[in-house]
């Protein structure tokens, strides 16, 4: 799987990163008070990883149990996401 961010003036592609595999989770966007925004996305492995937004850097990722099929759900600084191993994770995202 591949994760593609778009430039939202012209289109083209800004950046893309290699996310290890297929993904059925769709990516989520998170911002400080500041604007500054990050990528969260889930793969198929159960691998979770927070980018960048501008730059597609990744900034920090966590291995969870089981097969992540659903889109992270995310209030204030809290992440919640479940997983095919019969897991429901909440992370702080800083």
């Amino acid at each position: 799987g591949t994760l593609y961010a778009f430039d939202k003036k012209t289109g083209t592609v800004a950046w893309q990163k290699g996310i290890g595999s297929y993904s059925w989770s769709s990516p989520v966007a998170v911002y400080n008070e500041a604007g500054q925004g990050w990528i969260l996305q889930a793969n198929s492995d159960g691998r979770l990883a927070m980018y960048e937004g501008q730059t597609g850097n990744e900034v920090a990722s966590v291995q969870l149990s089981g097969n992540v099929e659903g889109s992270p759900a995310v209030y204030g600084d809290i992440l919640v996401v479940g997983t095919r191993n019969k897991m429901i994770y909440g992370i702080q995202i800083k």
